[in-house]
């Protein structure tokens, strides 16, 4: 997909526009947190992002241990969460 860096509009304004495709990997212990995350992600960023491609799945099955030390914040997670998207902005520059 071809992204202008600068679109003009309305005949004499432009736009600067920035595009970043993302991949972000990481551990939680759970997909609510995972989503809830996602979630922060979403509403941090400036612009508009798109969602290409999602994986929450459970790295293993909970076993008495993994609770113990998931609930003393000793383990990183057992959720593995991979996510890749698009990153659009754009910038109001001053007239042509």
């Amino acid at each position: 997909m071809d992204i202008p860096q600068e679109f003009t509009y309305n005949k004499n304004k432009k736009l600067q526009i920035f595009y970043s495709n993302c991949n972000l990997s990481f551990s939680i212990s759970d997909d609510i947190r995972a989503r809830n995350f996602i979630s922060d992600l979403e509403n941090t960023l400036f612009g508009y992002i798109i969602i290409k491609n999602l994986s929450i799945t459970k790295s293993k099955n909970y076993e008495f241990e993994d609770l113990l030390q998931l609930s003393k914040k000793e383990s990183s997670g057992l959720i593995d969460v991979k996510i890749n998207f698009e990153w659009y902005s754009a910038k109001k520059l001053n007239k042509i």
